[in-house]
């Protein structure tokens, strides 16, 4: 294994700053009220495929929020708010949501939400004490479905622990690792497989990685983007799989001194150019080499093509 998949998951490699001026999702406005009678405002926040994060902290309290935020592989939308008190003192918290949308039928479907009741929105929170806060809405083809859907995610507790599993448990299903010395081209690579997990297939044209971003942000990888993990392993690698036969025709269009492509059909394929001194994955070899599982099974030093069986080899093998 070269690539460790903790450092090249989508959430890791996708992960970028989020700012926002208010608590809540998309059809939820979340005002949230302490001691001062002043409205505490989100300070900084994090996104990534799986779900957002949102952070504050209130000045004279020092009371510490916590909010996930998502959209559930069957559309329900859901903010969760962890809620502590570091201080020494009880401190009185409010909670004020409003929704944009009501319970009931509406063009879309039927719609349901779940809140906490009143009792629960106006907070007493004790010293050293952590609560959490759940608010879901979903809109479905039936009054049961919706509800259905709704109050699973409102009584999770855990809810945001609990999407990241399942969406680890598709990338570990749908997503391959790959990495390369373009920053810009690795996160492209992560950015088309998490557009997938979002239902969008991107397209299939484009040779420009910095074409793929608004204004050249890092952080704004374009959601009409083309293909880009489908370009590398197709194109750039050439890899495909024919019973238990896996085939080469790289094509280096991107004239990219090293690569590397882990898990396509159990194989890490990695180019790792001679003309560089420096061994890039620290794998002992230089060319390009490829591993079946953690077995090293070939080398050799041109970027050309190969092809080879994964299963019954006998160490025989055809390069060009």
């Amino acid at each position: 294994m070269i690539l460790d998949p903790r450092y090249f998951g989508l959430d890791d490699l996708l992960r970028r700053p989020l700012r926002r001026d208010k608590w809540g999702a998309d059809t939820l406005t979340l005002d949230i009220i302490t001691d001062n009678h002043e409205p505490l405002l989100p300070a900084d926040g994090h996104w990534r495929p799986s779900h957002s994060s949102l952070y504050g902290r209130a000045e004279f309290s020092e009371l510490q929020l916590v909010q996930d935020s998502f959209v559930a592989q069957d559309g329900t939308q859901v903010a969760s708010l962890l809620i502590r008190n570091p201080s020494s003192d009880t401190v009185f918290v409010e909670l004020a949501p409003r929704w944009s949308h009501k319970n009931g039928p509406s063009e879309a479907g039927w719609v349901h939400r779940c809140m906490p009741p009143l009792d629960d929105l106006l907070i007493h929170l004790p010293a050293d004490a952590c609560i959490a806060r759940n608010f879901t809405l979903s809109v479905a083809t039936t009054q049961e479905e919706a509800f259905k859907n709704a109050t699973r995610w409102f009584f999770e507790s855990r809810p945001a622990a609990v999407h990241v599993q399942y969406f680890e448990r598709w990338c570990a299903s749908n997503t391959l690792l790959f990495d390369c010395p373009d920053p810009w081209l690795t996160r492209l690579f992560a950015h088309s497989q998490a557009l997938r997990w979002r239902g969008i297939a991107p397209t299939s044209k484009g040779t420009d990685p910095r074409a793929s971003f608004d204004d050249a942000n890092f952080d704004a990888p374009r959601d009409d983007c083309p293909a880009w993990d489908a370009l590398i392993r197709e194109r750039l690698v050439g890899a495909s799989f024919t019973g238990e036969v896996l085939t080469l025709t790289p094509d280096n269009f991107l004239g990219l001194s090293s690569f590397c492509l882990q898990g396509f059909h159990n194989t890490t394929i990695v180019w790792d150019d001679p003309a560089h001194p420096t061994d890039t994955y620290e794998d002992g070899d230089k060319g390009l080499t490829i591993y079946h599982g953690r077995r090293r099974l070939y080398n050799q030093p041109t970027l050309t093509p190969v092809t080879l069986p994964l299963v019954g080899s006998s160490g025989r093998f055809r390069g060009g």
